[in-house]
């Protein structure tokens, strides 16, 4: 295991919750990373009475965790996933606030999520826990559809972006140790109007700057409709994973602020990974 490679994965037992904790897990083999795996539990749980004045929550947790760790178990059994560095935990609070708390304590670099419902994430980001861990987080974010099996990723990566790229330390470090992405295919894409001018050597002296020891191709897709100028082009790429950064006005500021489905996050049907500024 290479030093402080740690993934954390959120599970709530879910089948959409199963893909993810699989996914992470086959990922975590082939990275020879540290795999995390938390459950959240309310505070409320566990058949606290107003008629029981003395109840150790504390006593509940550790059932708890030993049935975790009883499941997981099974799961690595049923699945022919073989892993050894492995470490579950169970906290009680509110989900997001605790996964997030838990990704900082533990040094993780990366937090894996599940997403609900038949394949609509809007459904699973609109007041949801997965949705509150996207807008809080500065540790980067990998959504897994419903489905997705691992043999379906691959080293092509499509990095949606309008070249202002800020950053931080956090979403750096994944492209200086992780193999998904330091050793594959990095495409940037910027979707235009074609009313602005395209800087493309300013562009490609960034990407130099940032990722000059990675394997990088530009593409500039002149279309009105950003979701699905993305989505046709993970398409026909063949990418395996797209990568977004919160700012983008096309895919957060529809979805906090106007309410809008989004054609490119409902229908894919590949990973999405969240990376964020400084």
């Amino acid at each position: 295991m290479e030093k402080d490679k740690r993934l954390l994965i959120p599970i709530d037992f879910s089948p959409a919750s199963e893909d993810a904790l699989r996914f992470g897990l086959k990922l975590s083999v082939r990275e020879r990373s540290e795999v995390i795996i938390l459950h959240v539990v309310s505070p409320y749980e566990g058949g606290v009475e107003s008629f029981a004045p003395v109840y150790d929550f504390g006593v509940y947790l550790d059932e708890k965790k030993q049935a975790l760790e009883e499941y997981i178990r099974h799961f690595l059994s049923d699945n022919r996933i073989r892993k050894r560095s492995l470490r579950v935990l169970c906290d009680s609070g509110a989900p997001a606030q605790t996964i997030l708390r838990n990704a900082a304590s533990t040094g993780s670099q990366l937090i894996i999520m599940g997403s609900r419902g038949g394949g609509n994430i809007s459904k699973i980001l609109l007041g949801s826990t997965s949705q509150q861990v996207l807008a809080q987080s500065h540790i980067p974010l990998l959504l897994i559809p419903p489905g997705f099996g691992f043999e379906a990723f691959n080293d092509r990566v499509c990095f949606a972006t309008d070249f202002h790229l800020r950053l931080n330390r956090a979403s750096m470090h994944l492209f200086q140790q992780y193999d998904f992405l330091r050793k594959g295919l990095l495409e940037f894409v910027h979707v235009h109007e074609g009313k602005q001018e395209i800087e493309e050597e300013k562009h490609a002296a960034l990407i130099e700057l940032l990722f000059g020891e990675l394997k990088t191709k530009r593409k500039y897709i002149c279309a009105g409709e950003f979701e699905l100028s993305v989505e046709a082009h993970m398409r026909n790429s063949l990418a395996g994973l797209l990568i977004l950064l919160p700012h983008q006005r096309n895919f957060l500021y529809y979805l906090f602020f106007r309410g809008h489905t989004l054609p490119l996050v409902k229908h894919l049907a590949h990973p999405v990974l969240i990376l964020y500024e400084s």
